[in-house]
């Protein structure tokens, strides 16, 4: 087959290859044709050798995995069932059947064209007549494309068939431990190369529907193939018949041999994949599952010795539930619960000590359940059709028990339990993970039955399945309840609530039934406070009447008085901040659009509104002009003062004053400015110049003591602006006994002469507040003007 097939190829390729070499280079050569109708001849031979060969090379492929599935069942002594080979002999004879018809419907084509062509040879058709024999080419001619979409489609097909089949027979290899180098060559060579030729005749096919030439008189859809792909598709056809024919050079290479002992120690005792199941091993820990002659649902797990070491029972209910029994001591082992025994999620819990397991489905097209056990050494286990294996991501899992099931559903008769498996890996406790793995297989058992139960009730001591059967009518069917009348007023308010202490008004009730749900909200004692609150503009009036209807209820109850906190326009702008420095429109007054009003038993000083940093509500309005310049008069008002201190400081510590002579007075008098009625006074900041007759009063001045020299009633402060300011009191001298020359000295060059304090008041007594100075009147002022 394999010669056939590469015979066939050749003759396809070489003739497409003369095919294109006749039209491309000899017609535009050459203004006669060598032969009659030598396109035709060759694009027809092309067309029946092309699919006559890949159904040879599908046929060869076919071949080689019958004899290595046969090899196999004759290694393992089971020859009930091999591979079916009638669904891969009626896939390669449809595809050649598509490839035939293609060809034979663009040789009818032909002749069909060829035959009118001679009938009008000699005359002058009508244009008509000639468009119409071309058109119902054309016909044909799309056909023929179709046909050859659909044997591509074929070819493509087989290749995936072959590689399922390839990797079926690989795994059953592994599972059963054996192995031969032609498999791997196969899988490594054959198969990828073969797919790839499915897959380029595949697009290539439909490249060439899409790019159809109009039709001309000898012009055809094989002439638009180009040279490449011909090319292209002799080499991949070529090289998969090479690796066929490379397979069978070695005859010990056919040969099953045993892999290696770690692989097979872990995929032993695996149902055969084909479609038979090994007998499992009698030396391992096997378990029959044998239910009770005088109650079905009560099922006992027996060992090969004949004994019981398990006992499963359904509890009759509306939810699912499965206990496990040991039945020599009757103690209850471990119990599931489900909604049903369909369900996707089931809970495991073992007693003494209680452990739970969630029993979780994870299969989306196939069965699979995962649970996880002993979650500091986080194992997962997984139930598949027939296996249970312990996850090592992401490392290969291991086997760690097998079951019998029967074709179709689960049924399980015999389970097994791979000790060896488990001695592998550190598990704490193994009698728990065996009693898990048990209930969950028996679990598995219960919803198949479920799901196969007939549409009929069941028997009537089981009740655990209402959903999967039909409950038979007993009589009249019950009446519905009538549907209960819509709340209103409080009620209804109560329902709309969200929360407990807040109360959202809407349009749906009255305003007196907000006020009763409010009244009875704050007759509890532990509701200290309540919110009413909305965020539309059209309810914030009846917010209002809420609340003031609600402090009128409490008021006639004789209860105490409610704290009242307001809100509004509380909900923050989105986006960056912007100062507006315009003047709002005058009189133009907006309602707000949400309000808050917070009735509270206790005082909230946090919702207390904040003292305003602008005038008083009482105060005329001000002018924004008059502040700014205010503000800026203040400003320069405290920078001549820094300076001034500076100034004084600086003064005072260069020039001491001579010792004997008291200060010199100023030589310029003192002038009182008209908005200061004292001398002592401060004076008053910018944004207070507006009311000048609140300042008249003198302030107190400092206390004196027996150290404090006297100043100048009529000189000024150095540090202050406009003649006012704060009071600058002179440095106290020190006390008696200590010389003040050495200071004196240090800071003047001149002789230092003693300096003599005036005398002054008598201290004060304790306890008794210190006289204020006289006034100076005029007689005084004059006498220190006269004073060097």
């Amino acid at each position: 087959m394999l010669t056939l097939a590469i015979l066939f190829a050749l003759i396809a390729t070489g003739d497409n290859m003369a095919c294109i070499y006749f039209f491309n280079i000899y017609l535009q050569a050459r203004d006669s044709l060598l032969m009659p109708h030598l396109d035709e001849v060759l694009q027809t031979t092309t067309m029946l050798a092309t699919p006559i060969s890949v159904y040879f090379l599908l046929s060869s492929v076919n071949t080689v995995l019958r004899d290595r599935y046969h090899a196999l069942c004759m290694a393992t002594n089971n020859r009930r069932r091999e591979r079916n080979n009638l669904w891969h002999k009626l896939l390669a004879l449809t595809m050649l059947a598509f490839g035939l018809a293609g060809a034979g419907v663009y040789l009818e084509a032909l002749v069909d064209n060829y035959a009118a062509m001679t009938a009008l040879a000699g005359q002058n058709p009508h244009n008509e007549l000639m468009r119409a024999i071309n058109d119902r080419f054309l016909a044909r001619e799309e056909l023929h494309a179709g046909l050859e979409i659909a044997f591509s489609a074929f070819a493509a097909l087989s290749t995936m068939d072959v590689a399922l089949s390839l990797f079926q027979l690989r795994r059953a290899q592994r599972l059963v431990g054996v192995t031969d180098k032609v498999t791997k060559q196969f899988a490594h060579t054959v198969v990828p190369l073969f797919a790839t030729y499915g897959v380029c005749h595949m697009i290539f096919a439909i490249i060439s529907y899409n790019q159809m030439p109009t039709y001309e008189i000898v012009q055809t859809v094989i002439e638009g193939e180009t040279l490449v792909k011909d090319l292209l598709l002799l080499l991949s056809f070529s090289a998969v018949v090479t690796a066929l024919l490379l397979l069978s050079v070695n005859p010990d290479d056919w040969v099953l041999r045993e892999r290696d002992h770690k692989e097979t120690s872990e995929m032993a005792y695996k149902a055969f994949e084909i479609g038979t199941v090994m007998a499992l091993d009698q030396n391992l820990f096997t378990l029959t599952l044998t239910p009770l002659a005088e109650d079905p649902n009560i099922i006992d797990l027996i060992g090969s010795n004949g004994i019981a070491h398990y006992r499963k029972q359904r509890v009759p209910g509306s939810s699912y539930k499965m206990e496990v029994y040991d039945p020599m001591s009757e103690s209850l082992l471990i119990s599931v619960s489900a909604p049903s025994a369909t369900s996707k999620h089931k809970t495991l819990e073992l007693y003494n000590p209680t452990i739970v397991v969630e029993l979780k489905y994870t299969g989306t097209m196939t069965f699979r359940w995962n649970f996880k056990w002993e979650e500091g050494l986080s194992h997962e286990f997984e139930w598949k059709r027939e296996e249970c294996y312990m996850l090592r991501k992401p490392d290969p899992p291991v086997l760690v028990a097998v079951t019998k099931e029967p074709a179709g559903r689960i049924k399980t008769s015999t389970v097994q339990i791979l000790d060896y498996n488990l001695n592998r890996f550190e598990i704490e406790d193994r009698k728990g993970l065996e009693i898990v793995m048990l209930t969950a297989l028996l679990s598995f058992q219960d919803s198949s039955d479920a799901f196969h139960a007939p549409t009929s009730s069941g028997p009537a001591t089981l009740s655990t399945q209402p959903t999967m059967g039909r409950r038979k009518a007993s009589g009249d069917a019950p009446q519905l309840p009538s549907k209960p009348a819509p709340r209103t007023g409080v009620e209804r308010i109560a329902e709309m609530q969200k929360e407990v202490n807040e109360v959202e008004v809407v349009e749906e009730c009255t305003t007196d039934d907000y006020a009763q749900y409010c009244a009875r909200l704050l007759e509890d004692e532990a509701m200290l406070f309540i919110t009413v609150q909305t965020s539309h503009a059209i309810i914030v009036p009846k917010v209002l009447q809420v609340v003031e209807q609600t402090k009128r209820l409490r008021h006639k109850a004789g209860l105490e008085e409610l704290q009242q906190y307001v809100q509004y326009d509380a909900a923050p702008q989105k986006g960056p901040r912007r100062i507006n420095l315009n003047d709002g429109p005058p009189g133009a007054y907006a309602p707000p659009e949400s309000l808050t009003v917070h009735l509270s038993k206790i005082p909230m000083p946090e919702l207390q509104p904040r003292p305003a940093s602008g005038p008083s509500a009482s105060s005329p309005p001000v002018n924004p002009n008059d502040e700014k310049l205010a503000r800026a008069m203040q400003e320069a008002e405290g920078k001549r003062r820094r300076k001034e201190d500076k100034k004084g400081q600086s003064h005072r510590m260069s020039k001491p004053p001579a010792a004997g002579r008291t200060p010199s007075p100023s030589p310029f008098p003192y002038r009182v400015p008209a908005n200061q009625p004292h001398p002592a006074q401060p004076s008053p900041s910018p944004s207070q110049l507006n009311n000048p007759g609140i300042y008249t009063a003198p302030p107190p001045h400092p206390p004196q003591s027996a150290y404090s020299r006297l100043t100048s009633p009529g000189l000024p402060p150095s540090s202050a602006f406009y003649g006012g300011g704060s009071v600058h009191h002179p440095p106290r001298p020190p006390p008696p006994g200590i010389n003040t020359n050495v200071f004196a000295g240090a800071m003047n060059s001149q002789p230092s002469v003693p300096y003599h304090a005036p005398p002054g008041p008598p201290p004060p007594v304790q306890g008794q507040r210190p006289p204020n100075p006289p006034n100076p009147g005029f007689f005084d002022k004059l006498t220190s003007s006269f004073r060097l």
